[in-house]
């Protein structure tokens, strides 16, 4: 029985290339997070905003102020589930076995 040994120049050119992907791909990832939890931020400035103005009695808007209020309450839930989601995944890969 002859056993030939793996070329070790292709394996290594084949995980370069993977890890590339890999990284291509979390930095897309990391993009959109990064929009997103920006975006997040504006609407919590712009609801302490509209907060602060009906506290002190600039507006009499008091729709926009529950629009502002309830937004923020819906980013929060999602900012959290995505958080969860990311926790699972993380727990995930620490349990696979390699």
């Amino acid at each position: 029985m002859n056993i030939s040994p793996m070329n070790p120049l292709v394996a290594q050119r084949n995980i370069t290339n993977g890890s590339n992907v890999v990284n291509t791909q979390s930095n897309q990832f990391s993009d959109k997070l990064r929009k997103a939890m920006s975006g997040f931020t504006k609407d919590l400035e712009s609801a302490n905003d509209s907060i602060n103005k009906a506290v002190i009695g600039e507006s009499d808007q008091y729709l926009d102020f529950l629009i502002q209020t309830e937004k923020n309450a819906m980013n929060l839930q999602i900012a959290l589930q995505v958080r969860n989601k990311v926790v699972d995944a993380y727990n995930e890969i620490m349990r696979m076995q390699l």
